[in-house]
Order: C-alpha cells, then sequence, then structure tokens
C-alpha cells in the first residue's frame, strides 16, 4: 500500500484526504496555514456526518478521523510514497511545491497534482517527469468516484500502474488520458456547457432560474442513463448528419459511421453496437431506467433549488 499524503487542505485536499480514508488509507495532509487545517477538519468532520446519517458510513466516525493526520511541517512529507498537491491554481507555486517535494520524495515516490487544468508536466523537475502524473478529482472528491489520470510525455507506465491500483483500491474510477489537453475531458465539456448558458443569460433569452429548470428536467434525466454520446444513437446518426451538413459542420466520425449504414438504435449499432437487438427492444430498456431515475429524483425534491 502507497504511503499518502496531501498537500492543501483546502475543500479539495480535505476530501480527497476524506477518499483515502475511507478507503481504510491513512492519510497526511499537510498545509502551512493552520486556520486553513481548522477548516479543512471541520469540512471532514461534517462530511462524515452526512455520510453517517444517510447510512452510507459502514463504520464509526472516529475510525476514519483516525486514519487522517495533519502538520504544518512539509518535511513530514519525507517517507510518503504518493503525493498529492492540491494547492491554489497558480503556476509559480506549483513549481515551487514540486521543486521542494522532488528534495524532500524519495526517487521513486509519485508526485501527483490535482490540477484542473494547469500543464504541470512543465513544471515539473526533470527528473520527477517519470513519476509525475495529474490525478483531478471532482468536488466533492469522497462522493464522485471519477478521477481523471492524465500522463505527461515522460511518464512511465509503472506510475501509470501505481496511481491506478491505488485509485482502484479506495473505490475511485479512474479515466485514463493521453496526455495533456486544457480542461481535459469534464471540465472542456462542462466550460463549453458554461459559456453557452452564460450566453443565453447575457442576451436575457432566459432567466438562470429558466435554465436550470431547462436541463434538470431534460439532460439532468437523460444523461446518467444514456450520457452524451449514446444520446446520438438514440436521435440517429443519419439525422445528426443531416443536421452537420446543414450548419456546415461535418464530422468524419459520425460520416464513416453513416456510410456504413450503422445510425445508431434503429440499425442496432452506431457508435454502440446493441448486439442485435431490436429499436423496440432497446427503447423499453431506456424508458424504463427513465421512469426509475424521474420517480427517485423528485422523491427526494432534486428538482428545487438547493
Amino acid at each position: 500500500m502507497e504511503r499518502v499524503g496531501i498537500l492543501g487542505s483546502g475543500l479539495m485536499g480535505s476530501t480527497i484526504a476524506l477518499s483515502f480514508a475511507l478507503g481504510r488509507v491513512e492519510t497526511l495532509v499537510v498545509d502551512v496555514d493552520l486556520k486553513a487545517i481548522a477548516r479543512g477538519n471541520r469540512l471532514i468532520e461534517s462530511s462524515l456526518d452526512v455520510l453517517r446519517e444517510e447510512g452510507v458510513l459502514k463504520e464509526p466516525v472516529e475510525e476514519v478521523i483516525n486514519r487522517i493526520s495533519f502538520g504544518l511541517d512539509l518535511d513530514s512529507l519525507r517517507d510518503r510514497t504518493f503525493v498529492i498537491e492540491a494547492v491554489p491554481e497558480v503556476p509559480d507555486l506549483k513549481k515551487k511545491v514540486f521543486e521542494d517535494l522532488d528534495f524532500l520524495l524519495e526517487r521513486e515516490a509519485i508526485i501527483a497534482s490535482n490540477t484542473s487544468g494547469i500543464n504541470i508536466f512543465r513544471l515539473l523537475p526533470e527528473r520527477r517527469r517519470e513519476y509525475g502524473v495529474i490525478a483531478h478529482f471532482f468536488a466533492p472528491a469522497h462522493i464522485i468516484p471519477l478521477v481523471e489520470v492524465v500522463k505527461g510525455p515522460d511518464i512511465s507506465e509503472e506510475t501509470v500502474n501505481r496511481t491506478l491500483r491505488l485509485l482502484q483500491g479506495i473505490g475511485k474510477i479512474p479515466l485514463v488520458l493521453p496526455g495533456y489537453a486544457p480542461g481535459f475531458l469534464v471540465n472542456r465539456i462542462q466550460r463549453a456547457i458554461g459559456e453557452t448558458v452564460l450566453q443565453i443569460i447575457e442576451e436575457e433569452y432566459a432567466s438562470p432560474e429558466e435554465i436550470d429548470k431547462a436541463i434538470k428536467f431534460t439532460l439532468g434525466i437523460r444523461l446518467p442513463i444514456i450520457g452524451v454520446v449514446q444520446t446520438f444513437d438514440f436521435q440517429g446518426l443519419d439525422m445528426l448528419y443531416d443536421a452537420m451538413r446543414f450548419y456546415g459542420k461535418v464530422f468524419r466520425f459520425i460520416e464513416e459511421k453513416v456510410k456504413q449504414g450503422h445510425l445508431g438504435v434503429k440499425t442496432s449499432k452506431g457508435i454502440y453496437d446493441y448486439g442485435g437487438r431490436s429499436e423496440e427492444e432497446i427503447s423499453r430498456e431506456r424508458d424504463r431506467k427513465f421512469l426509475r431515475l424521474f420517480e427517485f429524483l423528485k422523491s427526494i425534491k432534486a428538482f428545487q433549488p438547493l
């Protein structure tokens, strides 16, 4: 088992530490600010209260808390084999952190960054690039299971494998991305949505409340079941292709599927392969899941603003 250290006790650092503690990994959290540590500790305790109240926590709160220790001294990370930096998104600060960690840690210790968009592979000391990786968690880190694992150009496969073993061992779902790209995957998609929404508000076409209502009662029900890409299969790739040509932007990936006669659910093969099932059979399965999810979301009042 890796000896895990977290540098930074803010919202992300504290909930990442909680993720490891819930996965029965003893974790050391280091921050230079005593107030930040106190806040991080409060966030952890509050999060554990919610998990207990919702019946998710299967062990005493104290046992989880006892797996998390805090420190003010960077030197206390010296014996760690896997350190995740969760400091503010300031390149110069991260560069300094990497230099300090490079000096402290053993040669084969992994330095992971929770950055949401900075190309840290340019900031890592050259001799550390084999052992540097991005492990981007999503808030709240102890609940959201996906972690984007981004590979650097000089990373070793052993570093990737160690990272995957560690994350999978605490119940996370790691998604390996081949290299740095601004925003990685999720934030890149989220940014496109966000910019469109802000443009709609700027145009006074719809209010913020109307936009959230529209999304919750459509995409909020559909996306957990069929995602974004599989939605194209239900729409019909031939219809999507026609729309692309109308708007003057055709993606080769879709054009090739259409030429092959793989039009989506109606042909039992599109972007996904439906194994010869009929359109009716596939649609019935989708509809059942939509209905169950819709009823559940209503039961927890998910459509009301928090």
